[in-house]
Order: C-alpha cells, then sequence, then structure tokens
C-alpha cells in the first residue's frame, strides 16, 4: 500500500521519462528512493545541496585545460610523476607513498574507498600539504566522524552515488552492480558522484573541472592475488575477495569506462590511456614521454 502511494506520488511529481529511466528501469523502489531521488531533487534544486554545495567553485576552474590521472596501478613509477611536476594532476589512495621520493604532489587528492581509509590513515606519509584540494566520499567522511578520526588537511565531501552489494557478499561478482548503475556517469559533481572506483571517480571531477584532454596513468586494471598490484603494494588479504571476483570487478569496471567514453565523445572531449600495458583498452593508448613533448600537445 506504501510503495503504491509512493509509485503514485512520484509518477506526479516527476515527468514520466524521468520516472520510466529510473524507478521502472531498476524495478527498486527502495534503490530509487536512497539513491537516485536525492540526486534527482538536487539537480533540480529542490532539495538543499548542503555539504556539497562547496563542490560547485571547481565548476569549469580549468575550462579546456589538460590534465593527467595518476593511478596507482603497478606500472607507475616515481619518474613518471617527476615528469608531471608542471601539469595539472589528479591522484588517489595510496599515491602518498611516492611522496618521500619526490617534491611532486598531486593538484588534487581523492578516496572514496570507506573500508581501507581506517588503513590508509595510520600509515607513515599520510600528509597532503602542497595538494590544492582534497575529495573524500561522503561514505568515508562518515567513517571519520563515526571514529571520531582527524583528516590531516580540509577535505571536500563527494556525494558518493553506488547501489550495489559489498563484493564480499554478493553472489555474483558480475551482478553486484545493476545494470544501469554500471552506465552512468555524472557530469555534475555536486549533485552525484558514480563511485565505481576512485580513477572513474577522479574522471567525474576532472570533467565537472572542465579539462578536455584528460589522461590516464597508471590505471592497470588488472588485480592478480599474490602479485604487486600497485605501484606501492601493501597488504590486501583482509578484504578475503578471491580471483574469480576481482576479475568480475574489473569487468563491471569496463563498462563504467565504456560509459564515461560516450560521455566524453558526445562532449568534445578526450580521454587517453597513456598508462604502460595493463588492461584498460577503451580509450586510444598513448605515449607519456611523447605526450609531454613540447611540440605534441594533442
Amino acid at each position: 500500500m506504501i510503495k503504491r502511494v509512493i509509485k503514485s506520488v512520484l509518477t506526479f511529481i516527476l515527468p514520466e521519462s524521468v520516472y520510466s529511466n529510473t524507478v521502472r528501469s531498476y524495478g527498486n523502489l527502495r534503490g530509487f528512493l536512497k539513491y537516485d531521488a536525492p540526486v534527482i531533487l538536487r539537480k533540480v534544486n529542490v532539495l538543499p545541496f548542503g555539504k556539497y554545495g562547496r563542490l560547485k567553485r571547481f565548476r569549469n576552474i580549468h575550462k579546456g585545460e589538460r590534465c593527467f590521472i595518476v593511478a596507482t596501478g603497478p606500472s607507475l613509477t616515481i619518474d613518471d610523476v617527476e615528469k608531471l611536476k608542471d601539469e595539472y594532476t589528479l591522484s588517489m589512495n595510496t599515491i602518498f607513498h611516492s611522496f618521500k621520493d619526490t617534491s611532486w604532489r598531486p593538484m588534487y587528492y581523492v578516496i572514496v574507498d570507506r573500508k581501507m581509509y581506517p588503513y590508509w590513515s595510520k600509515e607513515p606519509g599520510f600528509d597532503f600539504s602542497g595538494v590544492k584540494a582534497i575529495f573524500l566520499g561522503s561514505n568515508v567522511d562518515r567513517v571519520i566522524k563515526e571514529e571520531r578520526d582527524a583528516f590531516p588537511s580540509e577535505y571536500d565531501i563527494l556525494p558518493h552515488y553506488i547501489y550495489r552489494q559489498f563484493i564480499e557478499k554478493a553472489d555474483d561478482g558480475r551482478e553486484y552492480v545493476p545494470a544501469p548503475y554500471k552506465k552512468k556517469f555524472s557530469n555534475d559533481i555536486s549533485a552525484y558522484v558514480v563511485v565505481n572506483n576512485v580513477a572513474f571517480a577522479s574522471l567525474q571531477i576532472a570533467v565537472y573541472m572542465g579539462f578536455k584532454e584528460i589522461y590516464l596513468l597508471g590505471c592497470d586494471c588488472s588485480f592478480e592475488i599474490g602479485k604487486k598490484n600497485h605501484f606501492v603494494d601493501y597488504d590486501f588479504s583482509h578484504r578475503n575477495i578471491s580471483q574469480a571476483r576481482m576479475y568480475a570487478v574489473m569487468d563491471n569496471l569496463m563498462l563504467s569506462y565504456q560509459a564515461a567514453k560516450k560521455y566524453a565523445d558526445a562532449h568534445g572531449i578526450k580521454i587517453y590511456n597513456a598508462t604502460r600495458g595493463g588492461a584498460l583498452e577503451v580509450f586510444e593508448r598513448v605515449d607519456l614521454d611523447e605526450v609531454l613533448m613540447p611540440s605534441q600537445h594533442i
């Protein structure tokens, strides 16, 4: 009875196209109310943006520029980041392990994994002096407040948007994210950010900032249990995830990157993969050294 009432209200206040593309396509009213309804209401300025309103100051601040999204795959080297000192860069997660070996610092830093944050925050070198702005997923912000932790720098909160089971509990890794969510890409981070992984979240931040030429580096998109999977490896055993499940995560992630490419192609944005090796073939591959040559600005 209550569900029928809510659906009646939604069909009355929402355009038919919006209702069809959200509630009906997901077939899950609870998921819609928890994840999509706040996004729609923020976009039409019915729901106050609150803590996410601060993000609006980043809109198009780098319009037409190029940037490098520095992920932490095993192909990344200190020499790579040294070459990026004069570039706009976004980086993430355990990149702070590189700080002891280089004066380079990313301009922007991102964390969206609430399960790994408590481990990283206690590691040596977790210091972001010299970073212009820090973005944390709203789920990470909740962990900080619940544990009465103190992040070492001021940060902005991303409206973390993902509808899934935790991968450790999903029956089938390929289905742990419902299909409609795999194909979403946000062009307004003050309304929502699709958090299928941190590099994908960083792509949405870069697009919102107005970058028109985006290079992915260290984005290997591969994970082999028992092998080095990050440029500085760390213990991942407490996650208790099987290799088969990790392959499924990568399958899901490729669908997300395809959504990013589709959006970029439609809006005149160029996304390139400057990673050496790895499994990401969605974007055109380029050589980092050639890109950084003064005469080779694409």
